[in-house]
């Protein structure tokens, strides 16, 4: 990456008024970033939605003072930046329409796992929703995923430091800028996440507790994870924000169910019963509905040997043959197959009874 560009991305993200859908639109009427900067004032109020006072910014804004200091910031203490057209930027944020411009990550960050779990919950849990919390991050070891939350107090906490025991690849997604740890007495619980795992947040330096953040933080959780999982939450509450962008994503969310009268399960109780999670009493309740645990037979896998497949198609197929089941996501990123093309490649394999999908946008050999 040309650290020039760098300087004209991170620069983007940081004008006051420019938001990620705001960014992406100007980047495709003046065709790169850096042209945005050399752009004249009379040019940017030609497009759409970009008003004086936005345009007045963006044309007095000097890419390299406003970028600075965050640059050095990221070199000094080995913070990866990924900008929304970089490779290693996370395929499941492409199908958003607000997905963040750019992400900056520090640890082992692998934004393309195959199986993402998001783990969200009270900050206050009961005995009974920390032994559940706990239970469940030992029980996922076993289908090999990367476990997301937010380095909160209470289950994203409990989340966390079971994901670290077990040895589980373990994302932390920040509210804050990568400069400042949230809550500070989980400083230490953030060192041990990026042995394996990393932090992740789309916050500049110097960005402090703002609570209009955190929900923004929320809809990173969602759009990361392929299963969102709430395991207690009272009626109001971060976690059910967190469920809400899920199912907005298409995301496939679960809700552990409490007692009728338990206030702090109210929440799910909620979520179960307006539909907008699935029951969930274990880890064979996602491995049911993800089909995780679900292998093709060998007749099956025979059978397509005698269908006619063209070169792309014969590429998804042997991916699938030897993964048995994959996100879109994993597919696109392995194969390098443009979005647009693996949909087509995809709905023409599942015509010809190859291919079957699955709940959480996975595919299977039928």
């Amino acid at each position: 990456m040309n650290v020039d560009d760098r300087v004209y991305q991170v620069a983007l993200s940081k004008i006051p008024g420019v938001g990620a859908k705001l960014g992406k639109q100007l980047i495709a009427y003046c065709g790169s970033v850096q042209q945005i900067f050399s752009e004249s004032k009379r040019i940017l109020l030609r497009i759409p939605n970009i008003g004086e006072q936005l345009a007045d910014e963006i044309a007095k804004t000097d890419p390299k003072a406003i970028a600075d200091h965050d640059l050095n910031y990221c070199t000094k203490n080995n913070v990866n930046i990924s900008f929304f057209l970089d490779e290693d930027y996370p395929t499941r944020f492409k199908h958003m329409a607000d997905a963040p411009l750019l992400i900056y990550s520090k640890g082992d960050f692998d934004p393309h796992h195959a199986r993402t779990v998001a783990i969200v919950g009270t900050r206050k849990p009961s005995n009974y929703g920390q032994q559940l919390c706990a239970t469940l991050v030992e029980d996922l070891k076993a289908f090999n995923v990367q476990i997301i939350s937010g380095l909160a107090y209470g289950i994203d906490g409990i989340a966390h430091k079971t994901a670290v025991k077990e040895g589980i690849e373990n994302l932390a997604v920040m509210g804050t800028g990568m400069d400042v740890i949230y809550p500070a007495a989980h400083k230490n619980l953030s060192d041990e996440v990026m042995k394996n795992g990393a932090l992740i947040t789309e916050y500049p330096t110097n960005m402090r507790t703002d609570w209009e953040n955190f929900p923004r933080r929320n809809r990173v959780i969602a759009a990361m994870a392929d299963v969102v999982i709430v395991v207690q939450s009272a009626k109001k509450g971060g976690s059910l924000i967190t469920a809400e962008f899920g199912n907005q994503y298409f995301k496939d969310v679960f809700a552990f169910p409490g007692r009728i009268n338990d206030d702090a399960s109210a929440g799910c109780n909620a979520l179960i019963k307006q539909n907008k999670a699935h029951l969930m009493e274990s880890v064979d309740d996602i491995a049911y509905i993800m089909r995780w645990s679900q292998k093709p037979s060998s007749s099956d896998k025979q059978a397509t040997l005698f269908i006619e497949l063209t070169p792309q198609e014969q590429v998804i197929f042997d991916l699938l043959k030897a993964k048995e089941e994959a996100t879109m996501d994993w597919l696109h990123n392995t194969s390098k197959i443009t979005l647009s093309e693996l949909s087509s490649i995809l709905l023409t394999l599942e015509f010809k009874g190859v291919v079957q999908p699955l709940p959480g946008k996975q595919f299977t050999l039928t």
